[in-house]
C-alpha cells in the first residue's frame, strides 16, 4: 500500500481540523483501512492496494451494519471535492496524488459534512440516499458497457457525476419517445 501505517503523523495533519473540532480519533484497522471515530460517527477509508484511490463510508458507532457511501452523499449535498489542476507537471507520484485526494476529501468533510461529523448519520435523508444509491448501483453496469464515445460514458470514466442526470434524462426521453425497431 502506498500510505503505510507509519505515516500516522501525515494522516493526523490532514484531518487535524476534524480531529480537533469534532473529537475524532484515527485508528488503522489494517494496512488498507483507516477509521476516523467519534462518539457519534465512524468514517472508514478503504485504500486501494496499488493506486491512489480510496473508498469512504459513514456509519453510526451503534449500528455498523448500516453504512452510507461518500459518493451518493456528495451528490445529495451537491458537494464534490475540487481536483486542483496540477501545474505543468509531467509526473506525480501515487503517494502525492493520494495525499492531495485525502486533503481534498478532508476539506470537503469539514466544509460540507459538519452536521454528520457533529451528530452522526442520523441527519442523512435515508429515503433519498437509498433511492439514489440504488439508481447508481442499477445503472453503473449499463454505463460501463456504453460505447466509449458516448457522452455519458465519457463523463462516467472522467469522474464527472453529471452522468447520472444525463442518463436519467436519456431514459426519460426514451420512455416518452420510444424508437421503433
Amino acid at each position: 500500500m502506498i500510505l503505510a501505517q507509519a505515516n500516522t503523523a501525515i494522516i493526523q495533519s490532514i484531518f487535524q481540523g476534524i480531529i480537533a473540532k469534532f473529537s475524532f480519533t484515527t485508528h488503522w484497522v489494517n494496512e488498507h483501512l483507516l477509521s476516523l471515530r467519534s462518539r457519534n460517527c465512524i468514517i472508514d477509508i478503504a485504500f486501494e492496494r496499488y493506486g491512489a484511490g480510496f473508498f469512504v463510508s459513514f456509519a453510526s458507532p451503534n449500528d455498523l451494519s448500516n453504512k452510507f457511501d461518500y459518493f451518493p452523499l456528495c451528490l445529495l449535498r451537491s458537494s464534490f471535492p475540487e481536483k486542483k489542476p496540477l501545474e505543468v507537471q509531467v509526473f506525480i507520484s501515487d503517494t502525492d496524488e493520494l495525499l492531495a485526494n485525502l486533503t481534498a476529501f478532508a476539506d470537503d468533510l469539514f466544509l460540507n459534512f459538519q452536521d454528520i461529523l457533529r451528530s452522526g448519520v442520523s441527519v442523512i435523508d435515508f429515503r433519498a440516499y437509498r433511492e439514489l444509491n440504488s439508481y447508481i448501483a442499477a445503472n453503473t453496469p449499463i454505463v460501463i458497457n456504453l460505447p466509449t464515445n458516448d457522452p455519458i460514458a465519457q463523463k462516467f470514466w472522467k469522474g464527472n457525476a453529471t452522468w447520472i442526470g444525463d442518463l436519467q434524462n436519456r431514459q426519460l426521453q426514451q420512455s416518452l419517445f420510444p424508437q421503433n425497431n
